[in-house]
């Protein structure tokens, strides 16, 4: 497996914790529901843990403009 495809499924899954984490934050309705609260922020935790990997791989520039665009067309 080649750096590029590694640094790729590394974002993939940056984008893809993004994405749920989203799903959770607007499920939380404010601070309602603290279950679905904690839960997106410990997503969004694994959004950067997982984008900071990817870095290791891809230049920084190419990886916001994939995750921002993605991230936008998956939410």
């Amino acid at each position: 497996m080649t750096n590029a495809m590694i640094g790729t499924l590394w974002l993939l899954a940056a984008i893809a914790t993004d994405v749920i984490s989203t799903f959770y934050m607007a499920k939380a309705n404010g601070l309602q529901d603290k279950v679905s609260l904690a839960i997106g922020a410990l997503l969004y935790i694994g959004s950067f843990i997982t984008c900071v990997i990817a870095l290791k791989y891809i230049q920084a520039g190419v990886l916001y403009v994939l995750w921002a665009g993605i991230g936008a067309v998956a939410t």
